[in-house]
Parts: C-alpha cells; structure tokens; sequence
C-alpha cells in the first residue's frame, strides 16, 4: 500500500498553517537553521515546500515583530455543504440553521469582548480576515449585521468566498459597502 503522506508536497500539514507551526516550532527553541529539515523529517513535507516556509519567514521577520499590531479572525464554521477534500470542523447550514441566530448573537457577543480588550491594551487591528467554513453562507441581513460590528479602520479586510454557489449579488453588495463600514 502506498503511503498517502508522501504523495502530498505538504506531507501531514492538511489544514495547518504550516508557518504558525514553524513559528510554534522556533518558539519552542527549535533553531530556526533546522527549520527545513524538522519539517521534512518530522511532517514529511516536500524539501522545496519546507524550504519555500523557510524564507517566508525570513521575509516576515521585519513586518510580523511589533507586539501592538493584532490580525483579527472572525469564523463562520458552515458551508452549504460539506466538500470531500475538507479538513477543517465545520457543519452544513441545513443542519445548523435553526440555531445559527443563536451563534450569531454569541459571535458579535464575542466580538464586542475581544474589541474592549483590544481598546485597553495599545494594540492596532492590521487586519481583518472573516473566514470559515463559507462565511457567505449567510444572508445577506446576517452578512451586514456582522460587517457592521467590527468597525476597525484596516489596510487588509478579507471574506473568504471560496464557495460560487453561496455567493449573490446581494452578499456583494453588502460586502462593497465595507469600507463605509469599517470606521
């Protein structure tokens, strides 16, 4: 039987980010010189794939070093459906539907904390990534609802819209309206 983790060029780093394992390495005192070989030793990544993380690091080292600048994720964890090639927990909006206000609700709840504890410390949102799962599962009214919350004036605001079949010409024009959103 052929072993299936090396057929991948990123070995087992199936829904890992594999430079937030890199930097989770180093930060654990792995000498980042050993980088390369400890990802194709020990994840049997592809030596071009471990070498690529490599100088992305290297790259980030001068952007990524100021401990007030925070990225904000916001997940929607519901897609139409669920793909066969997905790793990440996520559910189908047909079974969860009935209690998605319910999330919602706790989500901008969420949301509301993280920004008072972002105002007392002397952080600065850089960027805004809402991603899932299909964030554009929601409707439109859900959309707006959740866009309205956030209100960070940020050089990067991405929605990830990774789904054709979730996507109207209504979520994009909420999704248009971002920027007279984000104060």
């Amino acid at each position: 039987m052929e072993d299936k983790k090396t057929n991948s060029p990123w070995g087992q780093l199936t829904g890992v980010s594999p430079t937030k394992l890199a930097y989770k390495l180093i930060g654990q005192g792995l000498d980042p010189a050993f980088l390369t070989e400890k990802l194709t030793q020990n994840y049997s990544v592809r030596p071009d794939k471990a070498n690529l993380v490599a100088r992305i690091l290297k790259n980030q080292k001068c952007i990524i070093r100021n401990d007030n600048l925070v990225n904000l994720y916001i997940n929607i964890p519901i897609c139409p459906s669920k793909c066969a090639f997905c790793s990440y927990v996520s559910s189908e909006i047909g079974k969860v539907k009935p209690i998605l206000s319910t999330y919602l609700d706790c989500l901008i709840k969420e949301i509301r904390a993280v920004k008072k504890l972002i105002a007392q410390k002397p952080y600065v949102v850089r960027t805004i990534y809402i991603g899932g799962g299909t964030p554009t599962v929601l409707e439109p009214n859900e959309l707006e609802m959740l866009l309205q919350e956030i209100g960070y004036p940020v050089n990067e605001f991405t929605v990830e819209c990774g789904r054709a079949d979730s996507i109207t010409k209504e979520k994009l024009e909420v999704l248009k309206k971002v920027p007279s959103m984000v104060k």
